[in-house]
């Protein structure tokens, strides 16, 4: 009678949720031992970073000059036209990795079983079903989604069959996944070209919502630029005081861009999420938020495609965002598939070393990429690289993931130009947190259960994005035979 009486209105909500956590009360002799391990991420996030700032990546030998190394740095050497100084570059960066892999380890394991003291503090069966309870999705979700996903690996594998093909090389290896597939150069865009590309991918949402990217810039909320011992790694902060602070590293490549449309997904979600509720109700689900930023990066890939008109610049263009589509759904799975690996040996309290985790990840990583790959034995150490693994609570990675398969379909109806559509998915962006993530989806018609229907949309999506390229790159290859006759 009390929760639904007029006076709490305003905190049903929150008392439901305090309610639901019935049965996961810590018992009033564990509270010492849960303090302790409460603050594990932020300690770890902190200890991370300052590890990281202080390896020294030395110099590498490229094209005749001695270049600085460090994470900034290797994802544009790597990109380098020559395979001879590829290999040098990843060799060099992975190798730094390597010889500290044991100190990334006791970091990784450490936030590990912090987290898994807290689940068991919590009365939690694993970390698994306690990150599933706090997002109130279905126990079985995670695992009915991974199975559904796999058999559509050779999609990926389809991919880089034909990079490898594109390329040229007969021994292709990680480090050749990312270089240009056509002769014209990557094109690079000033902070201005690239908030006025944005801005015209968004206009199918409505004025309102253009508008709030340029107040982003005219109040300041985007700290734009890399410098020295900054997060490599680019976030919104989530705060119903002040503007939602945007960290960006922007470098003028496409991937700058795509990172540029992801935040302001997050930014504005956070903006319109905290000026439509109260304190209680504004802080949405992380994973409804990353739905959110796949939409903007989704419409943007679409503008980008539907705009470009030269051959070589649309055979880049459909390499990079296949890429990034490739690598939101199965790259994304595999670090989920690994951090799952590794947590399922820490709930049982199995020592295990810097080592061992490389392999996990190095066996998991040749079943993601499949047979077309020369696989290098630096390649298992990519793992302590990943930021995310030590910045996030676990099982994070597969929403960038689900939340890509789920856009796909907000995309479609949003270009089709359905205004009620479009309103809709305004009213989904202010939510916050007054209604579930299974509520939320269903104002936008979809259904979040666990027999996981939208897998097939989002595969969809990327397999014509993958078909696009081939055929991109086919008119290319018959273009050059044609002016090479002539010649």
């Amino acid at each position: 009678e009390y929760i639904n009486s007029p006076k709490l209105v305003k905190y049903k909500r929150y008392v439901e949720l305090t309610i639901r956590r019935d049965g996961h009360a810590i018992d009033i002799d564990d509270t010492l031992e849960y303090s302790e391990f409460a603050n594990t991420g932020q300690v770890i996030r902190t200890e991370y970073l300052e590890f990281l700032n202080g390896l020294d990546f030395g110099k590498v030998q490229v094209g005749g000059e001695l270049k600085p190394l460090c994470v900034l740095a290797y994802n544009k050497l790597i990109l380098d036209k020559e395979q001879e100084n590829r290999k040098k570059v990843f060799d060099s960066f992975y190798r730094v990795y390597k010889n500290n892999i044991e100190t990334f380890a006791s970091l990784f394991i450490r936030k590990l079983r912090g987290f898994n003291r807290l689940a068991k503090s919590e009365k939690f069966d694993s970390v698994l079903d306690k990150s599933l309870f706090e997002l109130e999705l279905p126990k079985d979700l995670l695992s009915k989604y991974l199975k559904a996903i796999k058999p559509h690996l050779k999609v990926f594998h389809e991919l880089i069959h034909i990079k490898k093909e594109a390329s040229g090389i007969d021994e292709f290896h990680i480090y050749d996944s990312s270089v240009s597939l056509s002769d014209f150069s990557k094109k690079e865009y000033s902070l201005e070209e690239a908030i006025d590309i944005v801005k015209k991918a968004f206009e199918v949402l409505g004025k309102d919502y253009v508008d709030l990217v340029d107040r982003m810039f005219l109040e300041g909320w985007v700290d734009v630029y890399p410098k020295e011992n900054k997060r490599t790694i680019s976030s919104t902060s989530i705060s119903y005081g002040g503007a939602p602070y945007v960290l960006l590293n922007f470098d003028g490549s496409f991937e700058a861009v795509k990172t540029l449309a992801h935040e302001i997904g997050h930014a504005i979600n956070v903006y319109l999420s905290k000026t439509n509720n109260d304190f209680c109700d504004f802080e949405f689900s992380l994973f409804s938020t990353e739905i959110v930023a796949k939409v903007n990066e989704l419409l943007l890939y679409n503008y980008f495609i539907k705009e470009m008109s030269n051959d070589e610049d649309r055979v880049n263009l459909l390499s990079s965002i296949v890429s990034n589509l490739a690598n939101s759904i199965f790259g994304q799975l595999l670090i989920t598939e690994f951090e799952h690996e590794i947590i399922k040996r820490v709930e049982v309290d199995k020592e295990i070393n810097g080592e061992a985790i490389s392999e996990v990840y190095f066996e998991l990583f040749r079943e993601y990429n499949g047979n077309e790959i020369c696989y290098d034995d630096l390649s298992k150490y990519a793992w302590a690289n990943m930021q995310h693994l030590f910045f996030q609570e676990p099982y994070y990675n597969y929403q960038y993931s689900l939340g890509l398969c789920l856009a796909t379909g907000i995309v479609k109806k949003i270009e089709s130009g359905d205004l009620g559509f479009i309103l809709k998915y305004k009213e989904f962006l202010a939510l916050g947190r007054r209604v579930s993530l299974t509520e939320a989806l269903g104002i936008l018609g979809i259904e979040l259960d666990s027999n996981v229907s939208f897998v097939d949309e989002g595969m969809g999506y990327l397999n014509e994005k993958v078909l696009a390229l081939k055929a991109s790159l086919e008119k290319n290859k018959k273009m050059h035979l044609k002016t090479d006759s002539s010649n």
